[in-house]
């Protein structure tokens, strides 16, 4: 076996971790907040969704009876934009069902649905499947909208039940806003990802996005939730209810101990209703907003410092997307507004493709930012191969790599700024290993993506005198690189929440300077990677806790060679490690500890470190 001796220089010190470093992200994408982190069991809950020629549907629910007209009315609705409209023309059971909702058993479940009738009716409501675990009947009083609220505890096994609204007689009725909720849901987010979520002590959090901040309108998701309108997501697809808005991502906020960071919607709003939400957020009850915020029941302004302008402006994916010139004068207008409101938050400018080696971007920002840019923000992903058929090994070694890539793409960067003569940190507001939108293979969740998130973790904390932040994507579901898998309820920990963790707990203030040679290896142009040479095998990072303890996380990226780590005059604490036989392992519902944190007891100053291992090692 190989040895590599480590030598660290306790004096020399990089320079300090900030508390608030390790980051996450929020964004309406897909599945991350509704149904990953909202615990709304019914999905159309206000029955209004699209189909596939973006014409307005109550899909997923279906209307039943023998004679029966059941169509979208937008004259007569509770909250804009529908209600759905319900003619029976028979005596019997005639009404509207949504299947396919997951019911674990031994809890207790709180519904409702806002009604209106012309004529007196009774409303009957019913959740089944091959049992029934709830049935009333409710009468509707003529000429006002009603919440008819219901409540069930099951006793039957875990399983998919079907929930209808329907009348028994000849009947004309009006539905809009419907809900079911599970009773345990921790301010209307699932219970067991809330828990997971406050075990990682989440330093910042980000939010609505990401691609969709440049789509999303903040008023739509603010005050009563069931006056809240539905909105089409023009990035990602389909209909948002806007449950959780501005003040719900707050109160999580506070709820986790994260400092809250928003992306203002530079791509398809304006400078004023971007001042406008920092009105909301930080102004007093009583300017306009800040009186609005008031009146939704949070007297006291949120304080919020950390303000994101745009999301990937110069990406032709993104909507608003435009030149470096234009994003800059466009920039400044944002600034000025949103600082007319507050002078003391913290504004972050779009950085250029962090994928990219090319500067043109930066420059052009930076040297036109002056007094407005407090920061840069930049997204790192990679290897972005998407459905290019890569060979295993070359994939492996390319993706345990893009540490460096990043780097060399921070360097520049730095370069930039000191060309353009505008030093502010380097914000980091998105980064981690992605295969790509067109890849299906989920080894984003992969110990070979922890790996490569592990050697990125180390390279950000290396440069941590030019970076003040580093938020990983996304924390909840959303792509395959959420590193909470939320379904029905249940939420799993991957690899890499299990990773982070791992440098969390290692509470790191310091990061010192340490010397040490081992094996090189080479890659090939992968995705969005290009061939590298002398890539060290292993990966090591030194650190002091706080309570000046040297730890030190070692990543071995060799497939299939040991090292023995040996640090002269010093004794191991203890260490733990991350390792499987096979790099595509990962955690799955089923089996959440497919692969767990290992720890051991320490003893003399060396330690064999696995082939694709990650290891943190404690000394004494």
């Amino acid at each position: 076996m190989k040895k590599i001796e480590l030598n660290v220089n306790e004096v020399n010190r990089i320079g300090q971790v900030p508390n608030k470093f390790f980051g996450h992200f929020l964004e309406y994408m897909h599945d991350c907040i509704d149904p990953g982190l909202w615990a709304q069991l019914l999905k159309a809950r206000s029955f209004e969704n699209i189909n596939s020629l973006s014409e307005a549907t109550f899909f997923p629910w279906e209307k039943f009876g023998m004679n029966i007209i059941c169509e979208l009315d937008k004259d007569r609705t509770y909250a804009p934009m529908y209600s759905v409209h319900i003619v029976n023309n028979a005596d019997d059971e005639a009404g509207i069902k949504q299947r396919d909702i997951w019911i674990n058993k031994g809890e207790q479940y709180r519904g409702y649905v806002w009604a209106y009738c012309d004529k007196k009716v009774n409303l009957f409501i019913k959740v089944y499947n091959d049992n029934i675990l709830y049935k009333n009947s409710f009468d509707l009083l003529p000429g006002k909208w009603q919440k008819v609220e219901f409540d069930f505890y099951n006793d039957y096994p875990s399983a998919v039940v079907s929930l209808c609204f329907y009348t028994t007689e000849k009947s004309e009725i009006w539905l809009d806003q419907a809900s079911l909720m599970p009773k345990c849901a921790r301010d209307g987010i699932w219970n067991d990802v809330m828990f997971k979520v406050k075990e990682l002590s989440p330093a910042m959090m980000r939010f609505p996005g990401g691609c969709v901040a440049d789509c999303y309108f903040w008023e739509d998701g603010i005050g009563d939730r069931d006056l809240r309108p539905c909105t089409v997501n023009k990035h990602w697809g389909g209909i948002e209810n806007n449950n959780f808005g501005t003040d719900e991502y707050v109160k999580l906020c506070r709820e986790t101990g994260a400092e809250p960071l928003i992306c203002v919607n530079f791509g398809s709003s304006t400078p004023q209703d971007a001042a406008n939400w920092v009105e909301y957020c930080n102004g007093d009850d009583k300017t306009k907003y800040g009186k609005m915020r008031a009146e939704n029941g949070h007297r006291e302004p949120y304080g919020i410092k950390y303000w994101e302008i745009g999301n990937e402006a110069f990406g032709n994916w993104e909507i608003g997307h435009c030149s470096a010139d234009e994003y800059i004068k466009k920039y400044l207008l944002f600034a000025k507004e949103m600082r007319k409101k507050d002078p003391g938050i913290f504004l972050m400018a779009c950085g250029g493709d962090g994928g990219s080696l090319e500067q043109s971007w930066n420059e052009t920002v930076l040297s036109r930012g002056k007094g407005y840019i407090d920061a840069l923000s930049m997204h790192f992903y990679a290897p972005l191969v998407e459905t290019l058929k890569v060979d295993d090994k070359q994939m492996y070694y390319a993706v345990v790599s893009a540490a460096e890539k990043f780097n060399r793409v921070i360097k520049l960067t730095c370069d930039s700024m000191e060309k353009t003569r505008l030093k502010v940190p380097i914000a980091v507001t998105e980064w981690n290993c992605n295969y790509g939108d067109m890849d299906n293979s989920d080894r984003e969740q992969s110990l070979e993506s922890a790996i490569s998130n592990s050697c990125s973790i180390n390279m950000f904390l290396r440069n941590i005198n030019v970076l003040n932040m580093c938020i990983i994507s996304d924390l909840i579901n959303g792509w395959a690189g959420g590193i909470i898998r939320s379904n029905n309820g249940k939420a799993l920990k991957t690899l890499s929440y299990e990773l982070l963790k791992l440098y969390l707990e290692a509470e790191i203030e310091w990061i010192l300077d340490s010397k040490y040679e081992c094996d090189k290896f080479e890659t090939f142009k992968t995705g969005n990677l290009e061939a590298m040479k002398n890539i060290q095998y292993v990966d090591i990072l030194s650190c002091l806790n706080k309570c000046g303890e040297l730890v030190v996380f070692a990543v071995n990226r060799s497939l299939n060679e040991s090292y023995l780590l040996e640090m002269p005059n010093k004794k191991i604490k203890f260490f733990e490690y991350i390792w499987a036989d096979d790099i595509h392992t990962k955690n799955i519902m089923d089996n959440e500890y497919n692969i767990e944190r290992v720890r051991v007891a320490g003893s003399g100053d060396g330690i064999s470190l696995l082939p694709h291992s990650i290891y943190k090692i404690n000394f004494v």
